[in-house]
Formats: structure tokens, C-alpha cells, sequence
């Protein structure tokens, strides 16, 4: 090969690592221009650009068609994968080693743009991953060296420890800086830095710039490839959230919901563990509410709720944070004493009486009754759950001998409820049991039903004591849900009356008391004589002074009117026998005389 083409060759080998497609077409356009004296020069780089000269005010395209009238030489770039298209036009035909020194000069350009491509992709690929560090949500990134001097701090590093990057960044971590805390966990990881390969993971509290502790998950690793690196990269992710829920959940395991106090489960495994342990249990005591299905049923649960809050308030209050004080079933607690005799459990089962004697009297709309028992350990051999068997055993006992006493109270308070609660004219109980009276004394009833009579009279509304007060109070009319939860009144009622020995007598009236005649009232739907009388006595007397009596919304219809109602309805809502007796007997002899009502319509 003469010199000269040795020349040519070698300046064309020496090509350098350009930064960019744009230096290498301006070295490829110096060169080719010079060496080969090309008149047009293009450069195609796949996927990306077209890069030309000499073609004036013309614009190429990716995969242009050239055409030429003069020497062309063409060449596709790439072997592995399309690199793109070199394209080269001189005013001269091309000299056989013009030929073989493009050929070469191309596979020379192959290798640059492999390079640069190359070279491209991890500058994307280091730009992407810096993004993604920058911008990781969850993870708090930040580097530093062998000095602790920061090097990265991301975006959620500056939330969690609330240092802007501008305020860190090429500083050393100080406790003057960013506190004394996180000065020492920086001080811990250069103390004892990972080996390269390896990583440091451990879980713990970090405080942030307002001295808040955040729950964190840390990973710490080395960065380099060298034995001993000399930067560290940090992430840390905020696990506060799970950390709460975590204890909630734990919590919430072992926690009665309602009351805060610990459930039966954690009960169990207290009385398991002070079992294994020889930890000394002195006593147990188990405390029963009473009433409480009957409040709830009637009252509804929110009721119910609230007597179990003011019981577990009072026992948590009146023990120490040794003893252990639980909700162990729907309305029974228990508490395990750690310390004390017979006498102390004796005076602390006492103390739960005289506070819940208290709170009545500072709450009376609603008494508390706790029936309370308890046993001491007298030997060391005695199981704990043996002690927590006896105690609710004695319990259970001084529940039974005080049933009937707290049963009453529970259904005296719901009296009072309903006088409270006034939904009906003042003197309504009073005036219809005068009515009523009237009436069973013409059909002769004796004394002890005349009794039971007034009992009615006053109580047969109880039910409503357990429907809600929206509903109550409605001036509009009932939509169709409302009605049935309405009528479920006389079905509350009836379970009042059968948890009080005094009202059990009227509790299948309470139960029987809106049925009509026909058979189109509730809730059995019963005809004629299957109603009972006393039944059909009261319905009459509730609509008339129902008619005659002011209401919040009207002034009370005319008695006359009333009677003609009472006429017009008999023997579809009412008695047909009881309404005349009811009229002559209430309303005319009441008043002095007696009128003749043949002209009133009859009901059909």
C-alpha cells in the first residue's frame, strides 16, 4: 500500500470517543471534504437524525432517497443492529482505494457510533435512575461519605426529616446541624460500616427536624466496587402508618372495643401466664350488669352502650394499674387482684357498690345495677381459674337473690322515661284510667282486674320508650318503614312488662292493645271477642280522649264529634257493644244527662 494511502488510513483510524452524534459528523464532515474532496455529505443515524451538508436550503428526512447525477458512494452502518446510512457524492469518479479506504473508514465509524450509542443509553439510563431516586415516593434516599458528608438527599428525604437539600448538601452531618439523634445514627454507620456486599437492615425511631420520632425501616449499603468504600447509600422508609395500625391491631386483639378494658382472650392469657410465672393472683372479682338485655331491647343499644361505659369507667377508676380489669363476657367483668386478703377484696368489692351508688345519684336517668361477687385465695395451690369459677358462682347467687328488686328499678326508670319523654297530654294516664274504670265497673268487674285495669291505663304505651324520637315526634305522616318500626311498640312493651312482676299481669294487653275489631289492627291481627276486653275497653277510651284533648298542633275537637267518630267506627275499629256503654256511661253521665244518638251513622 503506497505511503500516501497509509497516510490517508491512519488519519482516518484516529478516530476519538465523541460526546455526541453532532461532534462526529463535524469530524466525518472535515474529514471526507479534505481527503476525498466529497461534494455532499449525509449521515443518517437510525431512529434519531439526519445529519447533512452541501444540500443547501433542502431538508432530508430518515430514509431520504438521494439522487445524484455525479460519483456516489453509499454504505449501510451496522451489523449487530441498524446503525444508519453513509452517504458521500464527489464531482470525480471514485479511485479503487478511494473505495477501500471508505469501506474502512465506515466499520471505523461503526465502532464510534456503537460507542456513542452506547455511551447514550447509560447517560439515559444513570439519568432515569437519578429520577427515580429523586422522585422514589416511598423511599428516603440520601448518600454520604467516609466523613458523613451528604452527597444525595431525595425529595422524601426532605419530608422525613424536614431538611430542605439545599441546607445539606456537601455538609457533615453535625448535631449542631440536624440534631443530636440523627448526628448519632450517622456516627453509628461509620463506626461500624457494612462490608461491600453486604447491607445493614434494622427498624427504629428517627426524629425529624421538630424533634417527632418517626417509625423507620433502614437500609444501609456501601457503593463502589473497592474492599473499602468510601460513600454509603441510605434508604429509609416511613413505616409510622403500619406501625400505628400495627398497634391498633394488637390493641384491638386484646381490647374490648366498647369499654377500652382488656377482653376475655387477654383475660385468659393473663390468668395463663400468672399460672406459668408463680406471679401471685390474691382474688378474683366478677361483676355482672344487670337489666341489660331489657335496656337494649327496649331502649336500644345505645342505652345499653352507655351503661356498659359508666361500669368499665367506675372499675378502672377504682383499681390499681397491677390489678387487671376486663370485660369478659356481654355484660360481665372481672378483675384479677395481685395484692390483698379476704378483707381487701371484701372492702374493694364494697367500693364498686357505694360508686355505683353514686353514679345513680348523679345520673338517674339511667341506674346502674351491678351484681357483684368475688373470691380469695386461701392456699397456694389454688388454680387462678378456680378462683375466677367461685367468684362468678357467687355472683351469680346474689344476682339470683336480687333479680326481682333490679329488675323493677330498670323498669321504673323506663317509666320515668316515658313521663319524660311526654309525648302525650299531660293527665292522659289519669283520665283514661278513670275512663276505663268507668266503663269495667257497669260490666262488673271485680276489684283485682279493676286494678290491673289502671295498671294498663298507665303502661300501655311503655313500648314506646324503645322507638326512636324522629320517629316519635314526626308531625308528617309515617312512611312505610317508619310505621312498622312504629308498631314494634306493643311488642317492646310486652318484654318490659314481662321483665317486672307487677306489669306481668298486663303484659299480653301492652302486647294486644292497637287490635281492631275487624281484624285490620296489629300485631296478630285479631277479630272480634278473641281481643281481650280490657283490650277493647281502652281502645275507646284512648281515641276519645285522643279527639277531645289539646294537642301541640290543634285544639281539642268537640266532644260531640268525638261521640259521632266513636259511633262511625264501631265495629271496624272498635266494639260495637262497648261504644253506647262507653258513651253513656263516660261521656252523658259524666255530664249530667243522657241524649238519645239514633241519628249518628253507624259504621258499615
Amino acid at each position: 500500500m503506497p505511503n500516501f494511502e497509509l497516510a490517508v488510513l491512519y488519519e482516518l483510524s484516529s478516530q476519538e470517543l465523541f460526546a455526541s452524534n453532532e461532534a462526529l459528523f463535524a469530524d466525518l464532515k472535515s474529514k471526507v471534504t479534505r481527503i476525498f474532496a466529497a461534494r455532499r455529505v449525509m449521515l443518517e443515524i437510525a431512529d434519531c437524525k439526519v445529519f447533512h451538508w452541501g444540500f443547501g436550503q433542502q431538508r432530508l428526512s430518515l430514509d431520504h432517497c438521494l439522487v445524484s447525477s455525479h460519483a456516489v458512494y453509499e454504505k449501510s452502518l451496522g451489523q449487530e443492529q441498524e446503525l444508519g446510512r453513509f452517504w458521500l457524492e464527489k464531482t470525480e469518479s471514485f479511485k479503487d482505494f478511494e473505495l477501500r479506504l471508505l469501506d474502512i473508514y465506515c466499520r471505523q465509524l461503526e465502532r464510534v457510533l456503537y460507542a456513542i450509542k452506547a455511551n447514550q443509553e447509560l447517560v439515559s439510563a444513570n439519568t432515569r435512575f437519578r429520577e427515580m431516586v429523586e422522585h422514589a415516593p416511598i423511599l428516603a434516599i440520601h448518600g454520604f461519605d467516609g466523613e458523613g458528608r451528604i452527597l444525595y438527599w431525595n425529595r422524601t428525604a426532605e419530608k422525613l426529616y424536614g431538611f430542605a437539600k439545599e441546607e445539606v448538601l456537601g455538609q457533615k452531618v453535625t448535631s449542631e446541624q440536624m440534631g443530636y439523634a440523627l448526628h448519632r445514627q450517622f456516627q453509628q454507620v461509620l463506626r461500624n460500616p457494612p462490608i461491600v456486599g453486604e447491607e445493614q437492615v434494622w427498624e427504629g425511631e428517627v426524629p425529624n427536624r421538630l424533634g417527632q420520632q418517626k417509625s423507620v425501616l433502614s437500609f444501609v449499603m456501601p457503593v463502589g466496587g473497592s474492599q473499602q468504600a468510601s460513600e454509603y447509600m441510605r434508604m429509609d422508609v416511613d413505616i409510622s402508618q403500619n406501625k400505628r395500625m400495627e398497634q391498633e391491631l394488637d390493641f384491638s386483639s386484646s381490647h374490648d372495643q366498647l369499654t377500652g378494658l382488656c377482653n376475655r382472650n387477654c383475660f385468659e392469657q393473663e390468668m395463663i401466664r400468672l399460672e406459668k410465672s408463680g406471679d401471685v393472683c390474691q382474688g378474683v372479682i366478677v361483676c355482672d350488669l344487670d337489666g341489660l338485655k331489657l335496656i337494649n331491647d327496649t331502649m336500644g343499644h345505645q342505652a345499653g352502650d352507655a351503661l356498659l361505659i359508666a361500669a368499665a369507667n367506675i372499675l378502672q377508676r377504682l383499681f390499681r394499674s397491677s390489678d387487671m380489669v376486663a370485660r369478659v363476657g356481654g355484660d360481665e367483668f372481672a378483675i384479677l387482684l395481685s395484692t390483698g386478703g379476704r378483707t381487701d377484696v371484701a372492702t374493694a368489692a364494697g367500693r364498686i357498690e357505694e360508686h355505683v351508688a353514686h353514679h345513680n345519684r348523679t345520673s338517674p336517668d339511667l341506674p346502674l345495677s351491678l351484681s357483684v361477687g368475688f373470691a380469695v385465695r386461701e392456699t397456694s395451690v389454688q388454680r387462678i381459674r378456680d378462683l375466677f369459677i367461685e367468684a362468678d358462682n357467687n355472683m351469680s347467687r346474689k344476682k339470683l337473690h336480687l333479680s326481682q328488686s333490679n329488675r323493677s328499678s330498670v323498669v321504673q326508670t323506663l317509666e320515668k322515661a316515658l313521663e319524660a319523654r311526654d309525648f302525650i297530654t299531660e293527665g292522659h294516664a289519669d283520665r283514661l284510667a278513670s275512663m276505663v274504670v268507668s266503663v269495667a265497673q257497669e260490666l262488673g268487674f271485680p276489684e283485682h282486674r279493676l286494678s290491673d285495669l289502671r295498671l294498663l291505663a298507665k303502661f300501655h304505651d311503655i313500648g314506646k320508650v324503645g322507638i326512636k324520637d324522629q320517629i316519635l315526634f314526626k308531625p308528617a305522616k309515617l312512611s312505610e318503614e317508619e310505621t312498622v318500626a312504629m308498631r314494634q311498640h306493643c311488642a317492646i312493651g310486652y318484654r318490659i312488662a314481662q321483665a317486672s312482676p307487677d306489669l306481668v299481669p298486663i303484659a299480653d294487653w301492652i302486647f294486644k292493645h292497637h287490635e281492631w275489631w275487624d281484624g285490620s289492627g296489629y300485631p296478630l291481627g285479631l277479630v272480634g271477642e278473641n281481643i281481650p276486653l280490657e283490650c277493647r275497653i281502652l281502645a275507646i277510651a284512648d281515641a276519645f280522649d285522643a279527639m277531645v284533648s289539646d294537642r301541640p298542633y290543634r285544639k281539642g275537637l268537640s266532644q260531640e264529634y268525638a261521640v259521632e267518630e266513636l259511633y262511625r267506627c264501631a265495629g271496624s275499629q272498635f266494639d260495637p257493644e262497648l261504644v253506647p256503654l262507653f258513651i253513656q256511661t263516660v261521656v252523658y253521665i259524666s255530664r249530667g244527662k243522657v241524649l238519645r244518638f239514633d241519628g249518628f251513622k253507624k259504621a258499615d
